[in-house]
C-alpha cells in the first residue's frame, strides 16, 4: 500500500510547476493593525496575496509541514489530516496531541466540509496539497486561505522555507527563526567536531516501496538534514542531481555497498514499515559491507520535517559518527 508521502513523489514536479506559474512569493508582510479586534494583513503566497487574521484563534493545518511547524512554536492547530502516521512522520512528543486532533480527511484527499465544520478563521496548506478536487478558491469561501511552498527557485523539498512560513502566518515567526538558529548553530557544531570522519564516510538513506528500495540524497525529507551536517552521499551511480529518490530493483542491492553507513526508514520504536523490512531481510542487503560491520540503522527521522524533528536526527547522527 503506498503511503502518502510515497504518493507525494510521485506528484510533486506537477503540482510544482502549477504552483509556480501563479507567481512569485515572499515570507509575509508587516503588520499595521495588530491591536485591533479582528483584524487583517496582507500576507504573500505563490498563488497571490491574501488577507489573513492578525491574530488567527482557529487554524486548520492542512499538511504536516503546517501542523508540526506549529507545534514547534507553541500553536495548536484545531484541525488537521490524517495519514502522518503511515509513514511514521508523528513526532514523539507530538503523538498524543496529533491523535487527538480532529481530521479533515486524508492529507492527499482533504473533505473540505469537515474543513468548514471546524469553524477556522485561517486555513493553511502546502504546494504538495491536492487541489484537483478543491481549488483555492473553495477554501477561500470558508475562511483565508493561505497555501505555502513553490517559490521561483525553491528546492522541491524546502521544509526549513515552510514551517517559518506557516510560523509567520499565525504571527510566531520570531520563535521559529529561533529555532532556525539553533538547528543551524547545532549542524554548524556537528560539522565542525566530525570534520575528518565526514570527509571520509558515505551514508545512505534508504526505504522500500513496492518491492523497490529507494535511494534519499541531499534534497529528499530526511537528506536535507544530512546534507546541512556535511555528510557525503553514497549515490548508487546516480549523476542526475535533480533526482533526489531514485528507485532500484533488489537485483542492485549491491549499488549500497558504497555506503558505510545505511539509515533506513523505520518507526521511533525502530521497527520497519513492511516495505522496507523486506528489503533488509534479504541475504543480499545482509551481506552488505556497511551491515555487516555493524553500521545498518533504523531511524525514525527520516522524514523530519520540522526543526525540533531535524534537531532530533541531528543527534542521531553525531552518536553514529561518535561511535563510529
Amino acid at each position: 500500500m503506498r503511503t502518502q508521502f510515497q504518493k507525494w513523489r510521485t506528484t510533486v514536479a506537477g503540482i510544482s510547476a502549477a504552483v509556480l506559474a501563479l507567481g512569485a512569493a515572499a515570507c509575509g508582510s508587516a503588520d499595521e493593525n495588530a491591536g485591533a479586534e479582528g483584524a487583517t494583513r496582507p500576507f504573500d503566497t505563490p498563488s497571490g496575496q491574501v488577507q489573513i487574521p492578525v491574530a488567527p484563534k482557529s487554524v486548520v493545518a492542512l499538511d504536516q509541514y503546517t501542523y508540526f511547524g506549529l507545534l514547534d512554536v507553541g500553536v495548536h492547530p484545531k484541525a488537521t489530516a490524517s495519514g502522518y502516521t503511515d509513514s511514521f512522520a508523528v513526532f514523539p512528543p507530538y503523538a498524543a496531541e496529533y491523535a487527538k486532533a480532529p481530521k479533515v480527511g486524508g492529507s492527499m484527499e482533504i473533505d473540505i466540509e469537515q474543513v468548514g465544520a471546524q469553524a477556522p478563521d485561517l486555513i493553511l496548506g502546502n504546494k504538495f496539497l491536492s487541489l484537483e478536487k478543491h481549488k483555492i478558491e473553495d477554501y477561500q469561501k470558508l475562511a483565508p486561505t493561505a497555501i505555502l511552498g513553490g517559490a521561483p527557485g525553491e528546492p522541491g523539498v524546502a521544509w526549513p522555507q515552510w514551517v517559518i512560513q506557516a510560523a509567520d502566518a499565525v504571527g510566531k515567526k520570531p520563535e521559529a527563526e529561533a529555532l532556525k538558529k539553533q538547528y543551524e548553530d547545532r549542524a554548524a557544531q556537528i560539522k565542525s567536531t566530525y570534520r575528518d570522519k565526514l570527509a571520509k564516510l558515505k551514508f545512505a538513506l534508504i526505504n522500500g516501496g513496492g518491492g523497490k528500495w529507494y535511494l534519499n540524497l541531499d534534497e529528499s525529507w530526511g537528506g536535507t538534514i544530512l546534507k546541512d551536517l556535511g555528510v557525503q552521499f553514497a549515490r548508487g551511480g546516480v549523476t542526475d542531481k535533480s533526482n533526489n529518490t531514485p528507485e532500484f530493483s533488489i537485483e542492485n542491492l549491491d549499488k549500497l555497498n558504497e555506503a558505510d553507513v545505511i539509515l533506513y526508514q523505520a518507526d521511533y520504536q525502530g521497527k520497519a514499515g513492511p516495505d522496507t523490512q523486506q528489503i533488509i531481510d534479504l541475504p543480499a542487503y545482509q551481506g552488505l559491507r556497511a551491515v555487516k560491520a555493524g553500521k545498518s540503522f533504523p531511524t525514525g527521522n527520516f522524514y523530519a520535517l520540522h526543526y525540533k524533528a531535524a534537531m532530533a536526527f541531528q543527534d542521531e547522527i553525531e552518536k553514529i559518527l561518535k561511535e563510529y
